[in-house]
């Protein structure tokens, strides 16, 4: 099944409680670099897929997945309560039939303070 994301959902949708979730932040963090990169255009589209056959996947050209480590308050990275994410990154790593990029969150474009220094659409 495929989500297609118009312009400015990830905004209506951080008003529905899904503000942090993984997914979100990927979104995020790709419309803001098509804001500052005027030749850039990015159409963003989430498969969703069973999770034990998610690195079977046949179509995609390249697979963005979350790094299971996330920035603490002093800039390093820490392991997540949820060490599922490591498995299933490297599951797909090993099988997947495309590209693979991890999305390392390191707060892009965030003050110290979290609000946020650049806007998307």
């Amino acid at each position: 099944m495929l989500i297609v994301h118009s312009t400015g959902e990830s905004n209506s949708s951080t008003k529905h409680g899904r503000k942090n979730s993984h997914s979100e932040k990927i979104i995020v963090a790709l419309e803001t670099y098509q804001t500052l990169n005027d030749s850039v255009n990015i159409q963003t589209l989430t498969a969703m897929s069973p999770q034990a056959s998610m690195h079977e996947e046949k179509h995609p050209t390249l697979l963005v997945i979350p790094f299971h480590k996330l920035p603490s308050k002093d800039g390093k990275l820490e392991d997540e309560d949820n060490t599922l994410f490591r498995g299933v990154n490297l599951n797909v790593l090993a099988n997947a039939p495309c590209s693979v990029g991890i999305f390392v969150d390191r707060g892009f474009g965030v003050f110290e303070n979290g609000e946020s220094s650049l806007t998307t659409r």
